[in-house]
């Protein structure tokens, strides 16, 4: 994390990483669009 390139994983900035990081549970299905 933290180095700006994808091979078809979602780029997030890692602020948000960790935003997201404390607002799910291990185990929480999430969709991507």
């Amino acid at each position: 994390m933290g180095v700006p390139l994808s091979h078809g994983c979602v780029r997030m900035r890692n602020e948000d990483v960790i935003d997201l990081f404390n607002r799910v549970s291990t185990g929480i299905a999430v969709s991507v669009y």
